[in-house]
């Protein structure tokens, strides 16, 4: 696959996109179903879970971006909803029950209605970053433009700058 995303929900792992409208689950028996197809064939997906719903946000397609998020419960059945704009390469994870998105300089968090609100910007664009949570706050790092700098937020969506990596990570 090719850039596609992955995230769990509901006790299945899901994976989807990689040029794709396809997504496939496996559960704890490692049985694949295949999911409802996504609403637009697309790589460079960002998979996120709430806790509700296991998120595929964003992507490209021939070049052109999308805001297109394609949401799955736990049973599998699909809804959908959209970034605030266009993106390819996001980054998210999930704090408390809510996913927490980050597109270029700009971060959203979903929570379990699927409810999105932007939260504090990011200090500059960063397009390819990873994230991860630890102690409840989400933390993102890196990406291209050659940024050092780390950003946190906390469960109450309160932005922290940290100490910046010792090295540009692209």
């Amino acid at each position: 696959l090719q850039s596609h995303g992955a995230t769990t929900i509901g006790g299945y792992a899901l994976f989807a996109g990689g040029n794709y409208v396809f997504g496939d689950a496996y559960d704890k028996n490692l049985t694949q179903t295949a999911l409802a197809s996504l609403s637009s064939e697309r790589y460079q997906v960002c998979g996120v879970s709430n806790g509700t719903y296991a998120l595929f946000c964003g992507g490209a397609n021939n070049n052109s971006s999308t805001n297109a998020v394609d949401a799955y419960n736990a049973s599998l059945s699909k809804t959908t909803s959209t970034l605030e704009a266009k993106t390819r390469r996001a980054a998210g994870t999930r704090v408390g029950n809510h996913a927490v998105v980050q597109q270029a300089n700009v971060v959203q968090t979903f929570d379990q209605s699927l409810t999105r609100v932007r939260i504090a910007d990011m200090p500059h664009d960063r397009i390819g970053a990873e994230a991860t949570t630890v102690n409840n706050h989400a933390i993102f790092a890196g990406g291209y433009y050659g940024t050092k700098t780390v950003v946190a937020y906390d469960a109450s969506f309160t932005q922290k700058i940290l100490d910046s990596l010792i090295v540009s990570r692209e």
